[in-house]
């Protein structure tokens, strides 16, 4: 059995989802990180098979997108001021869970890219992505 996502939000300023800015109108979440392989195959190994042990940890990137309204200051601040201003600051990502509440995944990042739709017959939207840097604190 899954969960519904729908409640999910996206924080800018915060590492509990509490304080700071709500991004407005945010939609399609996605999180990944992952962990570098580091290949630990000898030229003496006795098979025809590498092998590996765990590396360093890349904490990934966040992409979001929100239906775009240009007056909206947790939109001019996500996209515009940061990517400009080279910030690194917290953000915080709440997960609806069984129980009503949220499950936040918290930690830095910064804007990497946006870009602007404008459709003739649909909404405006924006795509936002943001990497994360040092230990992100997952549920």
């Amino acid at each position: 059995m899954g969960l519904q996502a729908k409640g999910c939000t996206v924080s800018r300023g915060t590492s509990s989802g509490e304080g700071g800015t709500l991004i407005a109108a945010a939609s399609d979440v996605n999180f990944n990180w992952s962990r570098d392989p580091l290949e630990t195959t000898a030229h003496d190994a006795t098979s025809n098979t590498k092998t590996f042990t765990p590396g360093m940890i890349d904490p990934g990137e966040i992409t979001f997108t929100i239906n775009y309204l240009p007056a909206n200051a947790s939109h001019i601040a996500a996209i515009k001021t940061d990517i400009e201003s080279q910030t690194v600051v917290q953000w915080a990502i709440g997960v609806p869970n069984a129980a009503g509440s949220s499950s936040v995944f918290y930690g830095n990042a910064f804007v990497t890219g946006s870009s602007l739709a404008l459709p003739v017959a649909g909404l405006s939207t924006a795509s936002v992505t943001l990497k994360c840097t040092g230990v992100w604190t997952r549920p």
